[in-house]
């Protein structure tokens, strides 16, 4: 009993270890991270993302590093409404799609703007401006939608 069982576990082990990751499902979540900076491509840290799920509303709000690097994990696959704002520069508002699985990079460069200003950018960020990871590489998207977003 004792041996098959052995055998039993290695059959397993050696299957879960060749069994294509899209056998087991896609991952159920996105993440986004990317970096806020000034018209003149200095980052700008402290900047606060505010991302809204647009069905139910839900909200979370990340802060920038000093380096104005942001990141955000464990998104559901939805439609969100992303507000980003730092005193001295108008606050912009941006539309995003994200499926299971995204992993994408999205910059932001904020205008500057009086502080009391409370002037909105609406704008839909385009997938030709976003980055998607896959296996470590990153590949532009290209589509016809309008550029919203700043890439490096």
């Amino acid at each position: 009993m004792n041996l098959v069982l052995r055998c039993w576990f290695v059959v397993v082990a050696i299957a879960w270890a060749v069994w294509p990751d899209e056998g087991l499902g896609q991952i159920p979540f996105a993440a986004i991270h990317g970096t806020v900076s000034d018209p003149s491509g200095a980052v700008i840290g402290d900047a606060t993302l505010i991302i809204r799920d647009k069905e139910t509303g839900a909200q979370r709000i990340v802060k920038t590093q000093g380096d104005g690097l942001y990141h955000e994990e464990r998104l559901d696959p939805d439609d969100y409404e992303m507000e980003v704002s730092s005193p001295g520069f108008l606050t912009a508002m941006y539309g995003l799609s994200l499926r299971a699985g995204d992993q994408l990079t999205v910059n932001f460069r904020l205008q500057i703007g009086q502080p009391s200003e409370t002037v909105k950018v609406n704008g839909q960020i385009s997938r030709s401006k976003i980055f998607r990871s896959t296996a470590g590489t990153f590949s532009n998207w290209r589509d016809s939608s309008p550029a919203s977003a700043s890439h490096p």
